[in-house]
């Protein structure tokens, strides 16, 4: 029974060590698998986001994002849809971080999950019409059903940067986000554009190379 088993456990490397590797890495593979996790019967809808997630590789290790994302994950008045994955997204998380928002985030995955990919992701974006059925309440907080998007209090925004700006004037207790003056606020709001431009495209593509 193999279904569902994550694929990037016996990888070209592990080949290369040696065939009695693979088999005892696939023995080892399968005991954890089918002893200690739930067994997979029929789709899962979600992609993985914790180790306790069915899907979660088994080489994946849980790091701060994770803690920081189950530390949120309570109801609050003001909700933050994020995406861990997406550069935008994490902008307006750290801005909430910055600030010591007591904020829930809540995880938006805009693309179709997929069994037998590593953690269930793929870039097979979701329609619209996929998203409101899936995610109405951020849909609403995002017409364009993309993240990040917040609703505080009732309050929809949505769009990166004017996000961010708006957690910054929102709650103006704690870390300011930008410099005091018009001109270092001016510099500041330059080289934001600089990185949009400039930075985050060859950044994001390299974080998600897979060779």
């Amino acid at each position: 029974y193999t279904e569902g088993l994550p694929a990037t456990r016996l990888s070209f490397s592990t080949i290369e060590r040696g065939g009695h590797r693979i088999l005892d890495e696939y023995i080892a593979l399968m005991i954890e698998f089918l002893g200690e996790r739930p067994r997979l019967r029929g789709p899962v809808n979600t992609a993985a986001q914790s180790s306790d997630h069915p899907l979660w590789p088994l080489a994946w290790k849980e790091a701060a994002g994770e803690a920081t994302i189950r530390s949120r994950s309570a109801a609050k008045a003001v909700r933050l849809y994020c995406g861990w994955f997406c550069p935008f997204a994490q902008r307006a998380w750290i801005a909430c971080e910055a600030k010591a928002l007591d904020y829930q985030y809540i995880e938006i995955n805009p693309y179709e999950v997929d069994m037998g990919e590593p953690g269930g992701y793929t870039k097979r974006a979701l329609s619209l019409e996929a998203k409101r059925e899936l995610y109405p309440e951020f849909m609403a907080a995002s017409p364009r059903g993309l993240v990040p998007a917040m609703d505080a209090d009732g309050e929809l925004v949505w769009d990166s940067l004017q996000l961010c700006e708006y957690i910054d004037e929102r709650f103006p207790h704690g870390t300011h986000l930008l410099p005091a003056g018009a001109l270092a606020r001016a510099r500041v709001r330059i080289w934001i554009a600089y990185a949009d431009s400039h930075v985050q495209k060859p950044y994001y593509t390299c974080l998600m190379e897979q060779e």
